[in-house]
């Protein structure tokens, strides 16, 4: 069996800053779902922020991929033609604008766009 050493974090570092600075990184602590002392490592060690993905709503997600791809299809059938497009072109772009307000609608009552 092999050992693992565990890397304990001992050391610690003491700055100062004003008041505007210290709220601007709890703010944006708070913003990315991180832990403060989190963000400023990685500030420091990273340079940067990596922060986690945001929860998805799958169901909405594939509804709003598909009315995505529809529109992309319609897209290139008009861009190819150069024509006009006729009554039942219009009915299919109509159908998934609705489709795509829905679910965004949903989505934003529900509370699933946030983390």
């Amino acid at each position: 069996m092999v050992s693992q050493s565990r890397s304990y974090r001992t050391k610690r570092i003491k700055i100062a800053l004003t008041e505007a600075e210290y709220a601007h990184l709890v703010e944006e602590a708070q913003a990315t779902g991180i832990r403060l002392a989190v963000l400023c490592r990685e500030k420091a060690i990273k340079g940067k922020v990596v922060t986690p993905a945001p929860k998805i709503n799958l169901e909405a997600y594939r509804v709003l991929r598909g009315a995505a791809n529809n529109l992309n299809q319609i897209a290139r059938y008009l861009n190819t033609t150069k024509q006009n497009p006729d009554q039942a072109l219009r009915a299919a772009i109509g159908k998934t604008l609705l489709q795509v307000d829905i679910v965004s609608r949903e989505v934003i009552a529900s509370g699933d766009c946030e983390n």
